[in-house]
């Protein structure tokens, strides 16, 4: 970690990944490489039972298919998912979010 606000951006995250709402949110997180906003992120995701996948610099049938493999491993589905399009990676990414409970019913807390 690299110069962060630990305490406000946690606060920020968590807020963000466990307010009230129906239905799928996107939250855009940018700023310059190697400044810990991926470390943010997993222990986010990790701390509220998420789902936490970083891209890679990859073409699109192999970012799918990474992708793919990232659900059923967080599922342990026997079968991967194999979105063909973005779209339906979108489509897999509801289905999960639809079959386990939201962040909003974990405790967030370190």
């Amino acid at each position: 970690m690299f110069d962060r606000e630990w305490e406000w951006e946690w606060s920020e995250l968590t807020a963000f990944a466990t307010g009230e709402g129906v239905g799928p949110r996107l939250g855009v997180v940018s700023g310059r490489r190697r400044q810990g906003k991926s470390f943010l992120l997993q222990a986010l995701a990790d701390a509220t039972d998420g789902f936490h996948h970083a891209a890679v610099e990859a073409s699109a049938a192999e970012s799918l298919r990474l992708l793919g493999e990232a659900v059923a491993r967080c599922t342990g589905a026997a079968s991967l998912p194999r979105p063909a399009t973005w779209d339906e990676a979108l489509e897999v990414l509801f289905d999960l979010a639809a079959e386990r409970p939201g962040p909003g019913h974990s405790p967030v807390g370190r």
